[in-house]
């Protein structure tokens, strides 16, 4: 009897690899190269859907924060109200000018022999006060941008105007005090016959000199640039004298 070898003849020992063995290898990377490729999308949709939760989670954190601003948007206008508060008193605080003082200083040093017409007080120049004129004073009153009084008077003869005058540069805080005019009426009538005599502190007497001078504190740090541009209510020198500030 013969022996039959059954193995087919690309498997026996020895013998060489035929097609169908290089084509298991050329599966088999194929196969590789899609697995990888399918971890490498795997991977890139996972970024991807990693972002788009990112972007979400941040649109949803925004959204929040605008109704977040929103509620508290009162709180910050109050806020913000309270420092402009806060600056305008500082303002008002920095800017202020002691009137009563100054009032009182003019009065305090006015000799027996003058009496007073007239007291306006301003901060600056420009700041006008209702039915009052400046009259003589209104070009010297221009001349310094300082809280200044602006008297009108008239005493019993010109030394009296002289000696007011030098009691008022003595004031603490008085560093200008300027004369526009001081002269004596030319009426010969002496009654006091219209309007204007009437209002004149004079009387129409021939005898007595009337003066304006304005009297400048340029120490002062007060400024026309807040509500408290403008002083309060000066008083008369005199029973019969009207004293207005502004």
């Amino acid at each position: 009897m013969r022996a039959v070898n059954l193995i087919p003849d690309d498997l026996r020992k020895g013998a060489p690899v035929g097609r169908t063995g290089g084509a298991v290898y050329v599966v088999l990377g194929a196969l590789a190269v899609a697995v990888a490729l399918v971890a490498a999308w795997t991977i890139a949709g996972a970024r991807v859907t990693d972002a788009k939760n990112d972007l979400v989670r941040v649109q949803a954190e925004a959204v929040s924060a605008e109704n977040r601003a929103g509620e508290l948007e009162p709180y910050a206008k109050f806020a913000s109200m309270a420092d402009k508060r806060v600056e305008t008193v500082s303002s008002l605080s920095r800017s202020r000018f002691n009137w009563p003082y100054a009032i009182r200083e003019v009065s305090r040093t006015l000799p027996a022999n003058v009496w007073l017409a007239q007291v306006v007080g301003t901060v600056a120049p420009g700041v006008t006060v209702d039915d009052v004129s400046s009259g003589s004073t209104s070009t010297l009153r221009n001349a310094l941008a300082v809280p200044a009084i602006e008297l009108v008077g008239c005493s019993t003869g010109q030394n009296g105007v002289a000696e007011y005058l030098a009691r008022l540069r003595s004031v603490e805080g008085v560093t200008r005090v300027s004369l526009a005019i001081s002269e004596k009426s030319t009426d010969q009538g002496g009654g006091g016959t219209n309007a204007n005599e009437s209002e004149d502190c004079r009387q129409g007497n021939i005898r007595i000199p009337k003066f304006e001078a304005v009297v400048f504190f340029e120490r002062s740090t007060a400024t026309t640039s807040g509500p408290s541009a403008t002083s309060a209510a000066a008083p008369a020198a005199n029973a019969n004298a009207k004293g207005e500030t502004k």
